[in-house]
């Protein structure tokens, strides 16, 4: 088995879409962003127009939003690929942390073993968990602050579980299995529907590139003889 070799890391796999952003706010990156603009826009103004100075007051306006929105639009894109990945690696997870519990391993054991064996973003949130449990907080409750992090909706739904078998006592292996087999079946959804949506999309270089150009190529000679006929 790959997984119990030492060595063994998580391979990378297709991102998951099942994720929430979290609403946008203002913050240095935003103001920074913002303040560029801001002097872009104005020097922009200053060279195009020098004899109207009153342009560069929209201009600066103009130029501090389209910073601030710059900003927001790439932490938002940040956020979506983080829960895309965190999201496409919890079956993987999940199936490691049911072999160790299986193995008679507790669940915190578990949480250790399974994240000095995976790397990327997945393995960066389970050692946040385990840090905060070697520093003082429950099991539970350190899974559902990584829960509360966390914006991915199979990532939030697997330490929910973790977290209410730590509580209530409940087999942690069975709950996992069953979580692991509902995130690879959305994964899988998701995978027939990021399909479909390019299977659209490989038909605009035909309909706008290939037709076109195949149409322009069977047309030529018989323009070319008209115009010698004429």
């Amino acid at each position: 088995m790959p997984w119990v070799e030492p060595g063994w890391r998580l391979p990378s796999r297709r991102p998951s879409a099942r994720f929430h952003v979290s609403k946008p706010r203002l913050d240095s990156e935003d103001a920074m962003a913002a303040g560029i603009g801001l002097l872009a826009s104005v020097l922009l103004a200053a060279v195009l127009s020098p004899e109207r100075p009153v342009l560069a007051v929209p201009a600066a306006v103009i130029g501090c939003a389209a910073g601030a929105w710059f900003a927001q639009n790439q932490r938002t894109r940040r956020q979506i690929r983080h829960a895309r990945l965190l999201g496409d690696e919890v079956p993987h997870i999940a199936d490691l942390l049911s072999l160790h519990i299986s193995a008679g391993l507790s669940l915190s054991q578990s949480l250790r073993a399974v994240a000095t064996m995976v790397d990327g973003i997945a393995g960066h949130a389970l050692r946040q968990i385990c840090g905060e449990i070697d520093a003082g907080m429950p099991v539970a409750s350190a899974l559902r602050a990584s829960r509360n992090r966390e914006s991915n909706s199979l990532w939030r739904s697997l330490a929910d579980a973790l977290a209410g078998c730590a509580e209530r006592g409940v087999p942690v292996a069975s709950a996992i299995r069953a979580q692991a087999k509902d995130a690879r079946s959305s994964r899988n959804q998701q995978v027939l529907a990021d399909a479909g949506r390019r299977e659209v999309a490989m038909l605009a270089p035909v309909v706008f590139l290939t037709l076109p150009a195949t149409v322009l190529v069977a047309l030529l000679p018989g323009l070319a003889s008209f115009k010698a006929g004429l």
